[in-house]
């Protein structure tokens, strides 16, 4: 064995990222559509009034972690359209395959807590030209059945 995916490989996985950039493509721009009256100023629950309530009762930085969003930087309805605008171009790009690992770490998709996560982004940083022709898991841990992320 050469170590190249075969063909039949190429095609499921290409086939599974355009079903994810379309399930990705269709959540944002339905999104799209409906967070201002979600959770836009005047929404059923204003994204800015629960940035506030958090910040007066977790004035250090645990709210951070207690509540991890990009809209600490900017809750606005614009910030709301754009990150709803920029997850849409994110599922196109998916769909074209530029960087899908890229993609997915962006996304917040990419596993990151599970025993095969090092490997997996070990693989997706290295180069294209400088990957092994065959990786083989070395380690005596068996990765987990069952999803970890």
């Amino acid at each position: 064995m050469t170590g190249r995916p075969t063909p039949s490989r190429i095609a499921v996985r290409r086939l599974f990222l355009w079903a994810l950039a379309l399930v990705y493509l269709i959540a944002f721009l339905s999104l799209l559509v409906q967070v201002r009256g979600l959770l836009g100023a005047h929404g059923i629950l204003p994204v800015a009034e629960l940035l506030d309530y958090v910040r007066q009762r977790v004035p250090d930085a645990r709210r951070f972690w207690l509540l991890p969003t990009v809209f600490w930087l900017d809750a606005s309805d614009a910030a709301l359209l754009a990150v709803c605008g920029a997850g849409a171009a994110l599922a196109v790009v998916l769909a074209l395959e530029v960087a899908p690992a890229l993609v997915l770490a962006a996304s917040g998709q990419w596993p990151t807590t599970s025993k095969c996560s090092r490997p997996m982004i070990r693989a997706a940083a290295i180069p294209r030209s400088r990957r092994p022709q065959r990786a083989r898991w070395t380690g005596t841990r068996r990765c987990p059945q069952r999803a970890c992320w």
